[in-house]
């Protein structure tokens, strides 16, 4: 992994714990906040595949359902890409916590594949992270639960 991505998801990681970071100020309605000038479908990386990064931060592990062979994975999900038609000039990361402007960002299709069911927390609001660098770099963190569908062989239970 490297430097950068080691960075983001750091700044992630403490944004999570700490709650605090810097943001454009704005006060008035929210369709005429700056950040929307520069909302678009998807990032147009430059004749190359847009590299993804994850990163997983796993809060527990429960619910073991042996008779439909299911459990429950509850966890933090980090995502970050480069997207330049976000640069910007501020001298620091643009905090986004308006889920208006989420909804109106481009964001990577993520598919778990032996996923029952998904739910992406909103527990008063919907809680996600979402940063932009300077650069563009964009680096987004929300909480996940899935329940999740998988084989187990009991051939040797209770030993296994």
């Amino acid at each position: 992994m490297n430097q950068r991505a080691l960075r983001i998801a750091a700044l992630l990681v403490l944004s999570l714990s700490i709650f605090s970071a810097h943001s454009l100020d704005f006060d008035g309605p929210i369709g005429e906040h700056p950040i929307y000038k520069e909302l678009n479908n998807k990032p147009m990386p430059k004749q190359r595949p847009l590299q993804v990064n994850f990163g997983f931060y796993i809060e527990s592990l429960g619910n073991f359902r042996s008779t439909e062979m299911t459990f429950d994975v509850d966890m933090y999900l980090y995502m970050s890409w480069l997207d330049e038609s976000y640069k910007h000039n501020q001298s620091d990361y643009i905090l986004i916590s308006d889920k208006a402007i989420l909804d109106k960002m481009w964001l990577p299709g993520l598919y778990f594949a032996n996923a029952r069911t998904a739910y992406f927390h909103d527990v008063t609001v919907h809680n996600f992270n979402l940063f932009i660098a300077p650069d563009g770099t964009i680096a987004y963190g929300t909480r996940v639960t899935l329940n999740v569908a998988c084989n187990l062989f009991l051939q040797d239970y209770p030993l296994d």
